[in-house]
Parts: structure tokens; sequence; C-alpha cells
């Protein structure tokens, strides 16, 4: 097959279009899935960007999977290719691969068995193996690291299910790859973060930036307009809040954060990283379950600010019954001023309206109260 052309963009657009077409492949065997035909002729636009040098039918135990920026693979995105897979018999698409130089094998210590790298199609690659079809029709790219890299992520960020964990890192990545391939060595996320940082501060201060860091804020720039990703403070103050739930919430939930971010508005999640470790596993298993505003996220945390915060019996269910971690360490013992409090609101809630005649409970609670004010009086000295 001849060698074809085509821009970076119109590759990743066609993948989109391939993936989601059945008419663009061939009926195929588990043993031996048939190469997909490119029925809209995309990979024929002439453009330099790179080479497309074949395309065959490929054995996936010798593709290497590089990391991504996608680290989490949706279990049902995954079933639903392999339910195409076996309803049509046919492989969705095509992936897109590029060879192993040996030089490149030895660097990452591969096994020689590899010899295409993934540039783009992971999930239905799982989704292939784990059905056993041990081929799939591929695209061999001629592409450098950074074009396969840049492939990676913008045929990631242009997905729905990407979610804003995976995005911002992969961002970061990014930007630390295009720094690092500019000043040579090694530039890190975490470096990246600091020229984040750097940045807000002068901008704090009405300062000009510094001109140490001016040219890796040009490239930081370029990466977040390439990407229609917005401004750069804007950018920064999203990655800070999401990294630091991201490390919150791992320390109190069992269920992976990957997954937590995928399934759950992170701006919900962003809300709870900030609550004492007592109350985070409820909030977030309330958000779990019954997916709440901002507005009554805040309003839970403005009542366990106040002391009055009240879990609800689902969610005090759920903190029994969901995957979410326990602590290894046991909570700290409630001040006794706080559960009477509680527990007083708490009857008040559910079964004032009930106990309006009562004489006796009136008088109970008149009695819990004095001991009430009598508190108030000892703090207040």
């Amino acid at each position: 097959m001849g060698r074809r052309k085509s821009s970076l963009g119109n590759l990743i657009q066609n993948a989109r279009e391939l993936e989601t077409t059945n008419e663009v492949a061939e009926e195929l065997t588990p043993d031996a899935p048939a190469i997909a035909e490119d029925a809209s002729g995309s990979l024929g636009e002439e453009n330099d960007a790179f080479q497309s040098q074949d395309s065959s039918l490929i054995d996936l135990d010798a593709v290497y999977f590089p990391e991504q920026s996608r680290k989490y693979f949706d279990p049902d995105q995954i079933a639903k290719h392999k339910k195409s897979m076996l309803e049509t018999n046919r492989f969705p698409g095509r992936i897109a691969v590029r060879l192993l130089s040996e030089e490149k094998k030895s660097e990452l210590n591969l096994d020689d068995k590899y010899l295409y790298e993934l540039v783009y199609g992971e999930t239905r690659c799982k989704a292939a193996q784990e059905l056993d079809w041990g081929k799939a029709p591929a695209d061999i790219l001629d592409v450098t690291d950074k074009q396969a890299r840049r492939i990676h992520l913008e045929e990631n960020l242009n997905r729905q299910d990407l979610s804003a964990l995976e995005e911002v890192e992969g961002l970061l990545g990014e930007m630390a790859a295009q720094i690092e391939d500019w000043q040579g060595g090694t530039f890190s996320v975490k470096d990246t973060l600091t020229i984040l940082d750097r940045v807000k501060y002068f901008n704090s201060k009405g300062e000009e930036i510094g001109s140490d860091i001016a040219p890796k804020v040009e490239i930081i720039e370029k990466v977040l307009s390439d990407f229609g990703k917005g401004s750069l403070l804007g950018f920064r103050g999203k990655a800070r809040k999401i990294l630091k739930a991201k490390d919150s919430l791992a320390e109190i939930s069992s269920v992976p954060v990957l997954k937590l971010f995928s399934e759950s508005d992170w701006n919900k999640l962003v809300e709870i990283s900030s609550v004492d470790d007592a109350y985070k596993g409820a909030l977030l298993a309330w958000i779990l379950k019954d997916n709440p505003t901002i507005g009554q996220i805040r309003e839970r945390k403005k009542a366990i600010k106040s002391g009055t915060y009240i879990a609800s019996d689902d969610v005090q269910s759920l903190q029994q019954e969901s995957t979410l971690a326990e602590s290894s360490e046991e909570v700290e013992e409630e001040p006794l001023q706080i559960s009477i409090v509680r527990r007083v609101k708490r009857f008040q809630n559910k079964r004032l309206q009930e106990t309006l005649g009562n004489k006796k409970v009136q008088s109970r609670l008149k009695k819990i109260q004095k001991l009430l004010d009598e508190i108030d009086s000892m703090v207040d000295s």
C-alpha cells in the first residue's frame, strides 16, 4: 500500500469518524479481524506534518502502551465496545501505532516482542484483548516523539469522557515536556506548577514576569492556546484546586480517585476537599448517591462548621455499606457539648411535631436547655 500523508488534526478527526461507524470495517473473525478500509479517503490529503507508512493487521501483543493522559478506562465503555464487536463481528475503525526503534526499546527497557508503540486507540485495544482478539487493523505512522505525544493528548482532550483530573494532568505533562524539549535536561510537572505559582505571585503584586521564566511562560500559554483551554491564571487556579482535591480524597476513599473524577462533577469534589476528614466520607457518599447541587453542598458545609450538621439516615447507611475506605486511625471522640447539641437538634428535626402535646417530654427538654445554658455560661466565663 502506498504512503499517505495527513495533518495531525485531520488524523485525529478521522480516528473519531472511524471509531463511531461500523461501515468502515470488513467482516472479521476473532482470530483474524479484517483491515478497516478508509471509506472517506481521509488519509489521502497532502500535508508535510507526518506520513502514514502503512495500514496493516498487527498483533496486539506486539504493541507497547505508553503512559498517556487518560489513566482511567471506564469498564462500561470497554463493555460497550465488546458488545458492539461481538454483535457486528468487526473491529471499529483502526488504531494508530508507530514503529519502535531499537534505540527506543533500549531506552524503555522493553522486551524484543514489542514492535510498535500505540499512538491512539487504547480503549478499543483493551476491549479486543478481553475478547481474545489477537489482532487489530492499524495505521503505522511516521511521527516523532513530540508529534506522538501531541496526538495522544489532543485525541483524548476532544473526548467528552476525559475527566477534569486527567485533562489537568495531561496538559501539565505536555507543558513540562515542551519546556524540556526547549531547554534540554529534565523539567517536571512540579516545576511547571512552580512557574504557574510565580506568575500568580507577580500578577498579585502588579509586577512584570521575571525574565528567567518568561520563555517558559510563553510555552505554557501556547499550550493552553493550542488546546483552547483559556488563560494561564485560570488554568492555574483550576489545576491547584483539582490536585488538592485529588490528594485529599485519596486519603479517605478506597474508590480510585480517577474513578471519582470520571464519574462526578469535579467542582463538587473540590467543595468537600476542605472539609474535616470526619465528615468527608459522608459527604462523598451523599454526592455519589444523590448528586446534590453546589449550593446544597455548601449548606451542609455551613452546618458542619456551626456544629449542627446531622448526616441523614441514607448517608449513614452509605457510610456503613459503601466501598469507601474507613480511616486506619480511630476518629477522635466528639466533644460532649457538641454531641448534646447534635442529638437535641436531631430530636427536634424528627420528633418535635409529634411531641408538642407531651408534657413529660417538654419538661425534659427544658432541663436540657437549662444544662446547655449552664454550659454556655461556663464557656463564656
